[in-house]
């Protein structure tokens, strides 16, 4: 069950709530890029085609969840 917590840092320049790029399609596993530091992840629900924008929110046993980005 995803643990909810108040912004930890994942990664140097990474933490919940960063939005970065999927580099590879997220079936539900794949890697998405944050700041320049790519990160492997998994997605919250369904699956994620790559270059579309994710959102970190949260971790799950050390893996960071990724959802869909909304559109601005």
């Amino acid at each position: 069950m995803l643990q909810p917590v108040e912004s930890p840092v994942i990664a140097p320049q990474v933490a919940i709530g960063a939005v970065g790029v999927a580099v590879s399609e997220l079936r539900p596993m794949g890697t998405a890029e944050f700041n320049g530091e790519r990160l492997e992840v998994r997605t919250q629900i369904g699956m994620i085609a790559p270059g579309s924008k994710v959102r970190i929110v949260g971790v799950d046993a050390g893996r960071v969840i990724v959802a869909l980005a909304p559109a601005v």
